[in-house]
């Protein structure tokens, strides 16, 4: 199912891009992993456009695994779309999937607090 695709998992809380693991799911029926995860994000601009952008699921050294699980119930209004390898989407996930891990992880600390 899927093989060699990038799907997107669409109408859920997130929208996730990725590889449909081929394998049955551990946790049985209605579950999914996706390989190489990036969120597919819909950002509003003020003329009425949507400007889409993926973000990778990465971490600084092995803070992740590079999968989701999720779970699609039978009556979920979730949709899963195979995207079409010369669209925009599809592009920006081939760029977005390999893009090299940030080394550094800036974490805030108490200084760097507003207190007013």
């Amino acid at each position: 199912m899927y093989k060699d695709e990038i799907i997107l998992f669409s109408g859920g809380i997130n929208d996730w891009v990725g590889e449909l693991d081929q394998a049955p799911h551990k946790n049985g029926k209605n579950w999914y992993r996706i390989k190489r995860p990036c969120r597919l994000l819909s950002i509003p601009k003020p003329n009425g456009d949507i400007e889409q952008r993926l973000i990778a699921v990465q971490g600084s050294g092995n803070f992740y695994k590079r999968y989701v699980d999720i779970r699609v119930p039978e009556d979920s209004i979730i949709e899963i779309l195979t995207l079409d390898k010369s669209g925009t989407v599809y592009k920006g996930y081939v760029r977005e999937s390999v893009r090299e891990k940030s080394k550094i992880i800036v974490q805030p600390g108490i200084g760097d607090l507003s207190l007013n």
